[in-house]
């Protein structure tokens, strides 16, 4: 285990994915609040799109960076050399009696399994990542939607207010005229 320097920063990688996993869980909070609060609020509409762009923006850059951290642990993968000294089931074998191979066999197994569920751990975040800027997308549609209904309302509104305009014109203007 020594041998493998992937192996010695494991735990630098799984702090990563809980950082990772923590700023989710904490810009999720925010959507559902905010989402509730131009429900209610509709003056708030341009705040809250503010945020969610904001918020989307980040996740984004946050979802290229990881992608970029599991594409590296995949070349790394790729690249080792000792990928060749282990079997397709992971399994520690002793195909010889010296007791360093049997050593280096257990390390780059266990450099393997650390690296599986480092991937693995990625690949849950970047579902997640994936799931809430959908989410802050469906919200900016969600408040588009309800602007454009919004406007509509008032157009709605000045359209009856033209149509009693109208008809009281329709009515005393003839009579202007005969007094």
């Amino acid at each position: 285990m020594s041998s493998s320097p992937f192996y010695a920063l494991h735990d630098l990688f799984a702090f990563a994915v809980a950082s990772e996993s923590q700023l989710i869980n904490f810009l999720t909070a925010p959507l559902r609040i905010e989402t509730a609060h131009w429900t209610r609020n509709p003056d708030a509409m341009n705040s809250v799109l503010e945020s969610l762009q904001r918020h989307k923006v980040m996740m984004v850059a946050h979802r290229k960076q990881m992608s970029t951290t599991l594409d590296v642990s995949d070349a790394r993968q790729a690249s080792s050399p000792l990928q060749s000294k282990v079997h397709s089931s992971r399994r520690p074998t002793l195909n010889s009696n010296s007791s360093n191979n049997a050593q280096v066999s257990m390390e780059d197994t266990t450099t393997d399994v650390v690296a599986a569920q480092l991937r693995s751990d990625y690949e849950d975040i970047l579902e997640r990542t994936d799931a809430l800027i959908r989410a802050y997308s469906e919200g900016m549609e969600d408040i588009h939607k309800l602007a454009i209904l919004l406007e509509s309302r008032k157009a709605i509104e000045q359209a009856k207010g033209v149509a009693r305009l109208t008809l009281l014109a329709f009515l005393f203007i003839p009579l202007s005229f005969t007094t």
